[in-house]
């Protein structure tokens, strides 16, 4: 919409979206009852590597294969998904 580059796009709306997830996951998919000092510092950290891991995504399957954008950013979400939500779950909320 803003004929913004398609790794910058991906990587603005990803960053948006952590938000919303945090406190998604906090209230709702895990409920959780840890602290918001300690939750919150490492969903940030899970964050900041899913972050990096679909930049590097993004970027591999555009700028280096050549896939079309809206392809490679379903890649690199699906890959995201499962590392954000194991992670989450079972080091930053804990549930075993």
């Amino acid at each position: 919409l803003l004929s913004l580059e398609p790794v910058l796009a991906s990587t603005i709306g990803f960053a948006t979206s952590a938000v919303f997830n945090y406190l998604g996951n906090y209230h709702f998919t895990f409920a959780s009852d840890r602290p918001h000092a300690i939750a919150l510092m490492k969903f940030v950290v899970v964050a900041s590597i899913g972050l990096a891991v679909n930049t590097l995504g993004m970027y591999l399957l555009v700028d280096f294969l050549a896939l079309q954008y809206l392809l490679a950013q379903l890649i690199s979400t699906a890959i995201v998904v499962v590392w954000n939500f194991y992670l989450n779950r079972r080091w930053t909320y804990g549930i075993v």
